[in-house]
């Protein structure tokens, strides 16, 4: 038994390969016929006693090639979307003098916090236009002090809550509100009394009060004193 086959589209078959399975006047046992070439069987049955048979075309089927699903993603829902209904922050002033603002707000919950990477306050003189910012604050802070302000000056402040990278942007949490420092200490707006006691012939007890320091008396002794 004899094979021709061809991976080309002649129709020369002079030009094709040959295989034999078995030589002429032998049995065609099953296992002759069965031959592994690119995983194609090759099952020839019912034959007539010409020498030779039909010619089929045989075409293997395409390589298949696997395509791994893509690596996973940290997925994060909108910033936007999370805070749609973003809450008042409550924000307002707590303490105040001349230098300085201590700002306190609502703590964010827990449902949203994950989302926020840090918070930020953004403030101004109320003649001013251009902000100024805060560093980061930690999100599960609640409070902030800013110094190095203008005494008795009015001041613009706002809370805004800050994405993380990539996940949208920076979004502010309520109303702006306006509070004022103090006006400006003067250190030297005191006043000293002086009180002189036990004078005797050659001296005097002198004691005073009112400089801005931890109240201490003292005492001066005045000797070679002329009455």
């Amino acid at each position: 038994m004899v094979v021709w086959n061809t991976n080309g589209a002649s129709n020369d078959t002079t030009k094709w390969e040959q295989q034999i399975f078995a030589p002429p006047e032998d049995l065609i046992a099953t296992s002759q016929m069965e031959f592994d070439q690119s995983k194609i069987t090759l099952l020839l049955r019912d034959l007539n006693s010409q020498p030779t048979s039909l010619v089929y075309a045989v075409r293997t089927s395409a390589e298949r090639s696997i395509t791994p699903p893509p690596p996973p993603m940290d997925y994060r829902p909108d910033f936007q979307y999370v805070f749609k209904n973003i809450d008042d922050p409550e924000l307002h002033v707590s303490e105040s003098n001349s230098t300085r603002l201590h700002i306190t707000w609502r703590k964010i919950s827990d449902d949203q916090l994950e989302y926020i990477d840090g918070i930020q306050l953004r403030y101004k003189e109320l003649t001013d236009l251009i902000y100024s910012s805060s560093p980061l604050i930690h999100r599960s802070l609640t409070s902030y002090t800013i110094e190095n302000l203008q005494p008795d000056t009015g001041y613009e402040i706002g809370l805004y809550y800050i994405p993380f990278p990539g996940h949208g942007a920076e979004l502010g949490a309520g109303h702006m509100i306006k509070a004022r420092t103090g006006p400006k200490m003067d250190a030297f707006a005191f006043e000293v009394i002086v009180n002189a006691t036990r004078i005797k012939a050659q001296s005097v007890e002198v004691l005073w009060n009112g400089a801005p320091i931890q109240k201490i008396n003292l005492l001066t002794f005045i000797d070679d004193l002329t009455i």
